[in-house]
């Protein structure tokens, strides 16, 4: 609570404290409002406790008030109480329970709500729409939008900004846009403003421009959303330009700029932009937050979220969860510990969006247990919930537990999408259980999802790693369109499996396709050489990296390398690319020469390559049993 609103925080409390049992409806509402809008939960939940005391609470005019003091204070289980402990409950206590749900983004329980409500009215489905569309569910948005007009019902501007500023349908929103002209909403500024931005997202820009143009005195907000309209759709010069003449700029001003050079590449500029911007927000900081994490460069992000912090501007819900990201790419569970600990503290525990979140975050650092226990944390699971547990047990090595949790899934009656298939073929691919996705990719025969290069990919590296090729090939080759993960995963399937001349010829024929190979790749093509003994073409293949693809060889290369030499006897020569390659070796690399020393009965080199691998890996007891064959 700020310093600000001390002293009336404490006439509030003084206020509640002099509460004697006869009060008037009105002063308790007064009070309940103040807190609400004071954010002051301690004295709500005092006042609440008085009420409950003297019997009001379950009273319907003072029982609506209390939901709705709950909801701006951001405590929904509370809120979802007090509407459950009203006897009597009438269509405002139903509709500020719904606002309470929406306005905090649990669309979910919101749904469930609206679905059991004896009637509505236009307040209701305008919660829905405003809910939704600040979640980001279009076309739930849109559906809500046409209930609203069979019906019978007449959209006001609430209708109308929320299902405009949702709308990326060019016909859609032309038809939406002529229902503000029949309402005679069109000259209303705040609806020009969110027909300037639906014609942005479609991509009109002399749509946008001419709306923008029948407004005699645009205000600021107008014109930053006629400059995100021109930035999204290329025309920088002319985002520059009115940006430049107007004559007062705010905080979204700058930011709409920052977006807008982000989108086009140029990352510099909107650095500039948001280091000139005075006042810096938390929408501000967000915007550079998520430019950066866009453009790949997670570790300045961090560094940009640290001097947020710093500055004094404290993160909400949708800075969460883009550090939480972040800390998902960088492998920082330091930080997303602290992230998760801090939107506890600031009542985001229960927000579903924030929980996938940790989830995620938590699978990509390799922290399976606290992964799992954040999912069964949560109140409320959607796919994306379910589709982050599945990614943190496959890529934790859990593959059987990936597909047990898939079939219940299933059994939930959740529907699957790309991303949960591809999951789930990646799971059994790790645990051997062709069985299992042979049966859901029959399934799919008949649907859209094969033609989806995620799922494609994955099936052609599940039978590659269930050892059947045939099934890879026939994925492969009945592709619609291949990139270089579908190229590497069949060039991995023929490695795996021993048909090294096959997986060299597939890198030909995916460069003959245009498609250049990426560092994995290389991995996979090393090790086919490694098992075929092809040593000098292996080691051809890592000068080509650099020569020809411009990629630069990381330890893993190298290691592949090495174990190509050695498993062909050339335990010298390994030795020297061990040496000159700019990483230190890991055990892996001393472990191929040790290899390479018994096959060529080098005991002299075999001992040094010994002693190395003690020093990486003291506890592994591997390079005696090794060394001793050399003396045997």
């Amino acid at each position: 609570m700020g310093t600000d609103l001390a002293p009336q925080i404490k006439l509030l409390q003084e206020s509640i404290d002099s509460l004697h049992g006869n009060d008037d409806d009105s002063r308790i509402v007064s009070l309940l409002k103040q807190c609400g809008e004071s954010r002051a939960l301690a004295q709500g939940k005092r006042l609440h406790d008085y009420l409950r005391q003297v019997g009001k609470d379950t009273e319907t005019f003072v029982g609506n008030w209390i939901i709705q003091m709950y909801g701006r204070c951001g405590v929904i289980q509370d809120a979802a109480q007090a509407f459950e402990n009203i006897k009597k409950r009438n269509l405002f206590s139903w509709n500020i329970m719904l606002g309470v749900y929406a306005q905090s983004g649990h669309m979910l329980e919101a749904k469930i709500l609206f679905d059991k409500m004896p009637q509505h009215n236009l307040v209701s489905w305008n919660s829905m729409i405003t809910g939704y569309a600040q979640a980001g569910l279009s076309e739930d948005v849109g559906v809500s939008y046409r209930s609203v007009l069979l019906e019978g019902l007449r959209p006001d501007r609430i209708s109308f900004v929320g299902a405009l500023q949702s709308c990326s349908c060019p016909i859609e929103g032309k038809r939406i846009h002529s229902h503000t002209i029949q309402s005679g909403l069109e000259s209303d500024i705040v609806i020009t403003t969110a027909i300037v931005v639906m014609y942005g997202m479609c991509h009109n820009v002399d749509a946008a421009r001419r709306c923008f143009e029948m407004i005699a005195n645009p205000d600021t907000v107008l014109c930053n959303a006629l400059i995100t309209a021109y930035a999204r759709n290329e025309h920088l010069e002319d985002a520059e330009r009115l940006f430049g003449s107007l004559r007062t700029k705010d905080v979204a001003s700058y930011t709409a700029m920052v977006t807008g050079y982000a989108e086009n590449g140029h990352l510099e500029k909107a650095r500039d932009v948001f280091e000139k911007t005075p006042q810096k927000n938390v929408v501000s900081w967000n915007a550079i937050l998520g430019v950066y994490s866009e453009a790949g460069r997670c570790l300045e992000a961090l560094a940009l979220f640290e001097r947020m912090k710093s500055d004094g501007i404290s993160p909400n819900r949708i800075t969460c969860i883009r550090v939480l990201d972040i800390c998902a790419r960088l492998g920082a569970i330091k930080q997303g510990r602290e992230i998760e600990s801090f939107a506890i503290k600031a009542g985001f525990a229960f927000d579903t969006v924030l929980s996938n979140a940790v989830v995620n975050m938590y699978g990509k650092c390799k922290d399976l247990d606290s992964a799992v226990k954040a999912y069964k944390r949560m109140s409320v699971l959607n796919l994306v919930s379910w589709n982050s547990l599945l990614a943190a047990y496959a890529q934790n090595g859990h593959c059987k537990e990936a597909v047990h949790h898939f079939k219940l899934m299933d059994l939930e009656g959740i529907q699957a999408n790309d991303i949960t298939f591809s999951t789930f073929f990646d799971a059994c691919g790790g645990s051997n259980a062709i069985k299992d996705g042979r049966i859901v990719h029959e399934e799919l025969l008949e649907t859209h999802y094969l033609h989806e290069l995620p799922v494609a990919n994955s099936l052609v590296s599940m039978y590659g790693s269930c050892g059947s090729v045939e099934d890879a090939e026939k994925t492969f080759w009945d592709m619609r369109s291949r990139n270089v993960i579908s190229w590497t995963g069949m060039i991995t399937a023929y490695a795996q499996n021993g048909y090294n001349s096959k997986a060299l010829e597939m890198l030909h024929a995916m460069n003959l396709e245009g498609v250049s190979p990426n560092d994995i790749t290389f991995v996979s093509v090393l090790s086919a050489c490694s098992h075929g003994g092809l040593s000098k073409r292996g080691l051809g293949y890592l000068a080509s990296m650099l020569a020809d693809y411009g990629l630069a060889p990381t330890i893993d290369h190298y290691v592949c390398a090495i174990d190509v030499v050695g498993r062909s006897g050339e335990a010298g020569e390994a030795s020297t690319i061990a040496k000159a390659m700019p990483f230190e070796p890991d055990p892996v690399a001393w472990t191929s020469i040790l290899a390479a020393c018994s096959v060529q009965q080098d005991a002299s080199l075999g001992a040094v390559a010994a002693e190395k691998f003690r020093d990486l890996d003291p506890k592994n007891d591997a390079s005696y049993v090794m060394e001793s064959k050399l003396w045997s």
